[in-house]
């Protein structure tokens, strides 16, 4: 079910995809197309962030987040800019969606998608 969610997403967006837990471990990832970073690549290849990385995407208040938060690249930690829409069910965080984000993620592109994540 959550491949299938997160295929569905990637292809709706035209972005990367990934379903991570709140721990930041690695559920279920769609094709990668275009820019890929090496984030992506560790997440992927060890199904999990480093603490380095987690301590970065969690500075943006993604574990209470209501709506999608929007993280900036990072050169030194090899992060490449993307959003992530927080997986919330009756107010608890149970994980994240991430998408690569090319600056074609606008508000209305987040919104085609809000089915697929109700929180």
């Amino acid at each position: 079910m959550l491949q299938e969610t997160v295929d569905e997403i990637a292809e709706r967006v035209g972005a990367s995809a990934t379903i991570e837990d709140r721990s930041l471990q690695l559920l279920a990832y769609a094709a990668q197309s275009g820019d890929i970073d090496t984030v992506r690549q560790e997440s992927i290849l060890r199904r999990r962030a480093t603490p380095e990385v987690r301590a970065y995407f969690e500075g943006y208040g993604i574990a209470g987040a209501k709506g999608p938060v929007r993280i900036p690249a990072d050169a030194e930690l090899g992060v490449l800019a993307r959003v992530c829409v927080p997986l919330r069910y009756h107010g608890v965080t149970y994980g994240y969606l991430w998408l690569l984000d090319d600056g074609t993620l606008d508000d209305g592109t987040l919104a085609s998608i809000s089915g697929l994540v109700a929180q």
